[in-house]
């Protein structure tokens, strides 16, 4: 910031230095590299420039006073009368803002930070925001206040807290049938709920599927699970399997998957009380 500046009818002919001097004075020097004249019109001859300290908040008086003008070459001296001003010093204004941030649903609140423009200030604001731990996905602001700062000249900026939504895993298990039997019942597992929340939150359950019927062949089959959705939750999936196995044969009473004497000898051990176990009696 300049100290000194033209007035408006010598800015674009002339330039301008100043310095303190030792004795309390400033020294002014106007120059023209054209020798232009100096325009002397109702505008001011100058226009000084007063910085206030941090401690001079409030009404103060300033004077100009001992403004000597003198020319350059003729070294004519001209004297400028004195003069009082009161002026109205105001604090500078600092600018505290909430920073914006995220979380995910079913989260606490993280701990609120601010940023200042402008000069510092004495003591710390109070920062709030609204939402909680069971707010659902959207968007809050984020309430600055003074709090304890003794600043009498703060602006207050809030902020914005973005809740997203919390992952939410839904896992299908490993399941075992012989072939033959009926299908199994899928049964499933929720890992992330928040709040203790159950799937009776989800807006749509989730679908299971598996391509194996009753009599599907012996093997491995994925269980397919998809279709959920809910407010609050990124979901996502883990597919299970069903493994098929081979079904016990008519008369393989000894579970050896051979129909033979050996079944019908079981079955006479049986009668005859010498198998205390029972057999395998497959209708």
């Amino acid at each position: 910031l300049p100290l000194v500046t033209l007035n408006s009818a010598n800015t674009k002919t002339h330039l301008t230095e100043s310095s303190y001097l030792s004795n309390g004075g400033i020294r002014i020097v106007v120059m023209s590299m054209s020798n232009k004249a100096f325009s002397f019109n109702s505008d001011a001859l100058a226009n000084i420039i007063i910085l206030a300290s941090s401690e001079a908040v409030g009404q103060q008086n300033i004077r100009i006073e001992n403004v000597r003008l003198v020319t350059a070459g003729t070294r004519i001296e001209l004297t400028a009368q004195s003069s009082q001003v009161t002026a109205n010093v105001m604090e500078q204004r600092a600018i505290i803002k909430a920073k914006n941030t995220t979380r995910k649903y079913g989260e606490a609140n993280p701990v609120f930070e601010y940023t200042i423009e402008g000069p510092a200030i004495e003591g710390k604001p109070e920062i709030t925001c609204e939402a909680t731990s069971t707010s659902p996905v959207g968007t809050y602001n984020i309430t600055v206040k003074k709090g304890t700062i003794n600043n009498t000249c703060v602006d207050f900026v809030a902020g914005m807290l973005t809740i997203e939504k919390a992952p939410l895993n839904i896992a299908a298990d490993i399941y075992t049938k012989k072939q033959g039997e009926s299908m199994p019942q899928f049964t499933l597992t929720y890992t992330g709920f928040k709040n203790q929340e159950t799937n009776a939150v989800l807006s749509k359950q989730p679908i299971v599927s598996c391509e194996a019927n009753k009599s599907s062949a012996p093997g491995e089959y994925t269980v397919t699970v998809s279709g959920a959705e809910a407010q609050n939750y990124d979901i996502s999936y883990t597919n299970g399997k069903l493994v098929v196995i081979k079904g016990a044969k008519k008369g393989d009473v000894n579970s050896d998957d051979e129909v033979d004497v050996t079944d019908v000898v079981m079955i006479i051990d049986d009668i005859l009380g010498k198998n205390p176990n029972g057999y395998n009696a497959i209708a």
